[in-house]
């Protein structure tokens, strides 16, 4: 069926809240956009016009499937974070708000020991944003991202690529690194419920990095990782900030 997008915007907002999205509004209209291919200005020129039936029916799909619980960012396959647009898919985990605070803390380290050199590890990289973020903001950093998935080592070199950084590594392993003398290793690992993984986490950081290195990974039960990474490293301790946790610790 044919309909305006003002009706169409109407039929999604009402879906969408009645599913119990939250910011309804907000994901009706991304969602048209990113279909669409228009930006907010493009949004409202097109308010008033009439959609086909197959532009109709393609846009209240989409509406299904965010009404079901598929997240925003795998819809539209973006996720914008501090100023980059990043590629996301199932493959990989939505970056989350804690990761700020992990690149902040990661960022002031290497500005304190002012090194223009440094060779960072992105552990269980996912789309690569940790990485990334750590080489667009120190040009001179070499970053080797490390995931044991193909798909998600993809999707990170899609993003190194569309941001224009080259020069770093990629490599797929389920069990650590053989690479060492790392200055600095990064991870926003997923929720634990196998604290087997945090440990494999802990212990490949343990491996990679040089005398003197040091780690950062975000954690949700600070004391569980804690305690894994006190087994490696025992000046481990927590950094606590807006609500997060982050593990910092040195070889």
């Amino acid at each position: 069926m044919s309909l305006t997008v003002k009706d169409a915007m109407q039929m999604a907002l009402n879906q969408l809240e009645s599913s119990g999205i939250s910011n309804a509004k907000t994901d009706a209209e991304l969602i048209f956009r990113h279909m669409m291919r228009v930006d907010k200005m493009g949004f409202f020129k097109l308010w008033g016009a009439t959609l086909d039936d197959d532009l109709s029916e393609r846009f209240l799909d989409l509406i299904t499937i965010r009404a079901s619980g598929m997240p925003l960012q795998y819809i539209t396959g973006e996720q914008e974070f501090m100023g980059f647009t990043f590629r996301v898919n199932p493959d990989v985990l939505i970056p989350r708000q804690e990761t700020e605070i992990l690149v902040s803390e990661a960022v002031s380290l290497i500005n304190e020991r002012k090194r223009n050199h440094l060779s960072a590890l992105d552990l269980g990289c996912g789309c690569g944003l940790v990485g990334i973020l750590l080489a667009a903001q120190h040009p001179g950093a070499r970053v080797t991202f490390i995931d044991s998935d193909a798909r998600a080592l993809a999707a990170t070199h899609h993003n190194l690529t569309t941001l224009g950084l080259s020069g770093h590594g990629l490599l797929l392993s389920d069990d650590g690194t053989p690479a060492t003398g790392f200055d600095l290793a990064v991870g926003n690992p997923p929720y634990f419920t196998d604290f087997r993984i945090a440990q494999l986490f802990v212990d490949t950081a343990f491996t990679a990095l040089r005398k003197g290195g040091a780690g950062y990974l975000v954690a949700k039960s600070a004391p569980g990782l804690l305690a894994c990474a006190q087994t490696r490293f025992p000046d481990a301790t927590v950094i606590a900030r807006r609500g997060y946790s982050v593990i910092r610790f040195t070889r």
